[in-house]
């Protein structure tokens, strides 16, 4: 499945309905890029998942259990200090990227109401847990970055929390045909990656998907006579996406084997045997 910004939009409206509103009853982190709250919800206790692994960077809700270290991380013990007995009262996405925000709502030492953010980015190897306070001071991160290791954005405890670099691109839930044929209107080539470069938040798997129910075709070339109908056909499809009702579907081989996970179910890939799940 790819971790790209059309997913994490799902992810977010589906912890959302599930968690806000919940309390924070338990902080462990079995590994130095994992982390799972327990929330207690709606008359349940949810382990949500947070992991920055370069490979497999995600968020979800597990029922796997975990050992953990006898010696809790730095950042465990931070989080159980900030946000233990907290209330979730917020989980966003932030402007269509790859980046999921958990807000916590708890009291301070003084008695007070404030809130704390975690802040997860998935970004490949890049990804990282960042808990940060009310004014955006990073208190602790999975991952320190210094200037050594990045000369563009250092993350280290005292320092101001700071977005990944953007690149200008559309963002996906905003998509207009005037905004995108410009756009596309300056590459050659295949459709779907002129897409991708045009539009936040789109893996090539999810452009393709998007080019093949615009055209019938994922591997379609850019034709400029056609360019102004397939950006409004485009806008739309994208509408029509994140207008549909949450249904993540795993794809089976002929076998009938788990192969891949999708936020969305793919008619490209209708040949595939399917499982949904809402």
């Amino acid at each position: 499945m790819p971790m790209d910004g059309i997913t994490v939009g799902f992810i977010a409206r589906e912890l959302k309905e599930k968690l806000v509103g919940g309390r924070i009853d338990k902080v462990v982190q079995p590994e130095r890029d994992e982390i799972i709250l327990t929330v207690r919800s709606q008359g349940e206790n949810h382990p949500l998942l947070l992991s920055a692994s370069a490979g497999c960077a995600r968020a979800h809700i597990t029922h796997i259990k975990k050992n953990n270290p006898l010696e809790p991380p730095m950042m465990c013990m931070l989080l159980r200090k900030h946000i233990m007995g907290g209330r979730v009262v917020d989980i966003r996405q932030y402007d269509c990227d790859r980046i999921l925000e958990i807000v916590i709502e708890h009291l301070d030492e003084m008695g007070d109401v404030s809130q704390k953010i975690i802040i997860c980015e998935f970004m490949g190897k890049h990804s990282n847990l960042i808990f940060v306070n009310k004014e955006g001071k990073i208190i602790e991160s999975a991952r320190r970055v210094t200037e050594e290791i990045s000369s563009v954005r250092e993350v280290l405890p005292g320092l101001r929390y700071e977005r990944p670099p953007q690149h200008g691109k559309i963002p996906y839930d905003s998509v207009t045909a005037r905004e995108l044929l410009p756009r596309l209107a300056q590459y050659g080539g295949m459709l779907h990656k002129a897409l991708q470069s045009s539009v936040s938040g789109l893996s090539a798997q999810a452009a393709k998907e998007i080019v093949h129910r615009v055209t019938g075709d994922e591997e379609a070339r850019i034709e400029p006579d056609a360019l102004p109908e397939t950006a409004e056909r485009i806008a739309d499809e994208l509408r029509r996406i994140l207008e549909e009702e949450f249904s993540p579907a795993v794809l089976l081989n002929e076998k009938g084997e788990p192969m891949d996970v999708l936020a969305f179910p793919y008619r490209s890939r209708t040949h595939l045997g399917c499982t949904h799940y809402s």
